[in-house]
């Protein structure tokens, strides 16, 4: 598994699509896959991006500063926050669209909410619902203490990054584009 981190203004302004063409020529490049036509981007009804001919699976994710795009021979979503964001109406969110368990795992099973834990619940809901492709009309089903696959931690400073997939990778190699 490949995850680009893109943070160029210039490249950014560029739009997901351009650069998820870029990524993948690089990715084809370090791999060597060489796709016997033109590689397009497509995308399902609820948007998730797939690469025509499907040579890998990609998952796209953006703050306002960063974006990541993430390739893997096997199907996976990735997902990133800013670890500072305070989204207004965070605990109405959690009321509304988390689980039970992972309302008590924000607030500490009753001692208050935290935002970090919200933030990083959303970014693993996210993650998991790109990788079903089902948007955030999933959010509320997408119990994250229930699910087959696992999350993995990317680093990047002042972010909170998650990928979930149901086959644990061989390796994340993280690059910077």
């Amino acid at each position: 598994m490949t995850v680009y981190i893109i943070q160029d203004k210039n490249l950014i302004s560029s739009g997901t699509d351009f650069l998820i063409k870029k990524c993948a020529e690089t990715y084809f490049r370090e791999h060597n896959i060489f796709p016997s036509s033109k590689t397009e981007i497509v995308r399902s009804k609820k948007g998730k991006p797939f690469l025509n001919p499907r040579l890998a699976h990609i998952s796209a994710a953006h703050t306002s500063d960063t974006v990541l795009i993430a390739f893997s021979g096997e199907n996976i979503g990735i997902d990133i926050e800013s670890e500072d964001r305070n989204p207004s109406g965070a605990e109405a969110i959690a009321q509304k669209r988390f689980s039970k368990a992972e309302q008590n795992y924000i607030t500490d099973f009753g001692k208050g909410f935290s935002n970090k834990r919200f933030i990083e619940i959303w970014v693993k809901k996210e993650a998991y619902l790109k990788f079903t492709g089902e948007g955030l009309s999933g959010l509320k089903n997408a119990d994250i203490f229930s699910l087959k696959g696992k999350f993995y931690e990317v680093p990047l400073s002042g972010h909170v990054v998650r990928i979930y997939s149901e086959h644990e990778p061989k390796s994340i190699e993280i690059s910077l584009f």
